[in-house]
């Protein structure tokens, strides 16, 4: 559900709900709801509140509070590639204008919200995104699918090693036994 309210500067994520600002203009509500809606979509909610947890467990290391840093900030800007992506480039000015006013409005170390630090980055990702051409899609999706194919392959063949080996040394145990039954026959 999305919920609005007058007591709120900046939009953001609980449990579920999508928390906006009241009396948002329609443009800009549709592209923060997107946004959000991203999170929900791609469970950022969830995962962020593994990650602070496993930080919280490790808070003596600074690798972990900068990997929980990091992942938050790449989560954030993969939200803002999928606005633009869905809803356009020609939004970028706007989108840049909205995440200044809600990062100046924030709710401060609210790990959830729309405006939360890293806001000059993401302007400047914003800005610098292109919509990868269909080709550089196409080109990735062939390269998954080879990497996957020989990953298959290697996995195929090693099976097929590993059972000419299993019945190479059943052969030979075999014919051992052979020999030693025509040795006991002999004798």
């Amino acid at each position: 559900g999305v919920y609005e309210t007058e007591t709120l500067r900046t939009p953001f994520v609980f449990g579920r709900r999508v928390y906006l600002p009241a009396g948002l203009p329609a443009r800009e509500r549709a592209y923060i709801l997107e946004h959000e809606r991203t999170h929900l979509r791609c469970h950022h909610p969830a995962a962020k509140a593994a990650a602070f947890l496993i930080a919280c467990v490790h808070w003596f290391d600074p690798l972990v509070w900068l990997a929980f840093r990091q992942m938050v900030r790449d989560m954030e800007m993969a939200c803002d590639e999928q606005v633009l992506a869905r809803m356009g480039g020609d939004i970028k000015k706007d989108y840049c204008t909205s995440l200044l006013g809600m990062a100046v409005g924030g709710l401060g170390g609210t790990p959830l919200a729309f405006g939360e630090g890293g806001v000059k980055e993401r302007v400047k990702h914003v800005l610098a995104y292109k919509t990868p051409k269909q080709w550089v899609c196409a080109l990735a999706a062939v390269a998954a699918a080879v990497g996957i194919a020989v990953t298959a392959y290697s996995q195929y063949a090693k099976a097929q090693e590993e059972a000419v080996q299993a019945e190479m040394e059943a052969a030979q145990k075999r014919e051992k036994a052979k020999q030693e039954e025509k040795k006991a026959l002999q004798d």
